[in-house]
């Protein structure tokens, strides 16, 4: 018989719709901006939890990234403190500086109006679709993303899934509580 699949978690899994509000979007990162500087950046704002570039396969930036803070209330003050700011840094880019679930998709829609909830303790190599697998059973998943911790000396990561509806997000977060 095949051995059975190694698990996603690095330890016990925490589900917080509340995370997911306390983080932002950063697009118009300049190629040589790093975690260590995004991080830099964002402290003034409030505690910071944690700060992805997001790369390609081959290592390179993908030009935008995710702050995540301890409170929303943190988030909204970094928003509005650095959306639309432009610095030598930054390779003259304007900063692009969003709450999670506020940029616009295509056709124009916003997705705040689509619920996400966080999942901690993932392991470092849990894909996306590893993820969507596991939360399309409480529900329709519309999105799931992974953030890998880069710098932080640990094994895990967070994944993001983004559900059609509220009462789909809760019921997710209901089911996967310890």
């Amino acid at each position: 018989a095949a051995p059975a699949p190694a698990p996603l978690l690095a330890g016990r899994v925490e589900v917080d719709a509340s995370m997911a509000a306390a983080s932002v979007w950063v697009k118009n990162l300049a190629e040589h901006v790093t975690s260590t500087f995004l991080k830099a950046l964002f402290r003034p704002y409030g505690r910071l939890r944690m700060a992805v570039i997001k790369r390609s396969e081959d290592g390179k930036s993908r030009g935008f990234g995710y702050v995540t803070f301890s409170t929303a209330e943190e988030a909204r003050r970094a928003v509005k403190g650095l959306h639309g700011v432009s610095a030598a840094a930054m390779e003259g880019e304007v900063l692009i500086v969003q709450l999670v679930g506020t940029q616009q998709r295509a056709g124009g829609t916003a997705a705040s109006q689509v619920p996400t909830v966080c999942v901690r303790n993932l392991r470092e190599d849990v894909t996306p679709q590893a993820l969507q697998a596991i939360f399309e059973n409480h529900g329709e998943v519309l999105r799931a993303r992974v953030q890998k911790r880069e710098d932080n000396g640990t094994e895990s990561a967070v994944g993001f899934v983004t559900f059609a509806s509220r009462s789909q997000a809760v019921k997710a977060v209901s089911a996967t509580q310890g």
